[in-house]
């Protein structure tokens, strides 16, 4: 972990709190030069610490496509490694059928066995079952063998309350950035 010198700090608060904000106008509310916040923020790109992307809500506070959202956690059996589910991961989740569904998944670990979390959107919650099995269950059948599932936990999830560490939709966002007014001490940047 290399640490993040104060102008760094100051830099990234700054994207924390609106990631489409120029370099001149991070250089004005930090009186970093602009040069300097250009090379930093070049830096801070190139060794994988900043990440920019669009985020689509899709719930109800969105386009309301989707209005209901399950956590499956997957656990897969013995001898199924990390290594070798993180080599068909990108694979697993290029299926168009998982994109469209798939708001998060992630690899994990529960006592030895390789965990494969998932949640999901749809526009029904009856649906989700369906998606489950019709999508996701023969999608890592096809690649670990038709015994890979050993358990499924599922859980309704309500709502997001937190995102990213920093962002709270519907508390702390207004037009999707931070609002003016939320303190920077209540960022997390380092």
């Amino acid at each position: 972990m290399k640490e993040l010198d104060e102008q760094e700090k100051k830099i990234l608060t700054e994207l924390v709190r609106n990631p489409r904000i120029s370099d001149n106008q991070i250089g004005k509310n930090t009186n970093i030069p602009v040069k300097t916040v250009n090379r930093k923020r070049k830096i801070l790109e190139e060794r994988g610490v900043v990440h920019y992307f669009t985020f689509l809500n899709h719930g109800e506070r969105g386009t309301g496509i989707f209005t209901s959202q399950y956590m499956y956690i997957v656990k897969l059996k013995y001898g199924i490694t990390t290594l070798r589910v993180s080599q068909k991961f990108y694979e697993i989740m290029n299926n168009k059928a998982l994109t469209k569904h798939t708001l998060f998944s992630s690899i994990g670990e529960d006592n030895g066995h390789v965990v494969l979390v998932f949640v999901l959107e749809s526009g029904k919650q009856e649906d989700m079952v369906e998606i489950f099995n019709a999508e996701i269950v023969p999608t890592i059948g096809n690649f670990f063998g038709a015994e890979a599932i050993v358990d499924v936990k599922s859980i309704a999830m309500r709502r997001n309350t937190k995102l990213l560490h920093n962002y709270m939709p519907g508390y702390n966002m207004e037009k999707g950035i931070i609002k003016k007014d939320w303190p920077n001490e209540n960022l997390f940047i380092f």
